[in-house]
């Protein structure tokens, strides 16, 4: 005797009601999908932005913003060739020389230049030509 649900291929029938709780199970867990995707992407954002916040804090304001001796460390920086070369007036050197007591992230940099300055010097023969782009046969060894 055949069961009277069991069709020729062997597949029952579902009762009613039973494929439309499957399909709103299915989009239920798509829709957890949905919000937990969307959540974990917000609080990426928000760790990345709580994270620049903070970097952002940690290092302090920028350098052109020190107005050490009443010029801004961006000021310094474009007028140290000037005062180095000799060029620069009294008033702008005083100031310089004040920023740079106050500040060292300047200093350093006016080092740095102050060192290249003399490195260039000392680099240069008497005809003008710099040392270090001519090879010597003792530079090989």
């Amino acid at each position: 005797m055949s069961d009277p649900q069991l069709s020729n291929d062997g597949w029952r029938s579902c009762p009613p009601g039973t494929l439309a709780e499957l399909a709103s199970g299915l989009r239920k867990v798509e829709q957890r999908k949905q919000r937990r995707s969307i959540v974990v992407g917000v609080a990426s954002l928000l760790m990345m932005v709580t994270a620049g916040a903070w970097y952002s804090n940690q290092n302090g304001p920028l350098p052109d913003h020190y107005p050490y001796g009443g010029i801004s460390c961006m000021e310094v920086k474009d007028s140290l060739p000037l005062m180095m070369s000799g060029t620069a007036n009294a008033e702008l050197v005083a100031k310089i020389q004040t920023h740079l007591a106050e500040c060292p992230m300047c200093a350093e940099l006016a080092r740095k230049l102050q060192e290249q300055s003399h490195a260039g010097r000392q680099n240069t023969s008497p005809r003008g030509k710099r040392r270090d782009s001519i090879l010597l046969a003792s530079d090989l060894n």
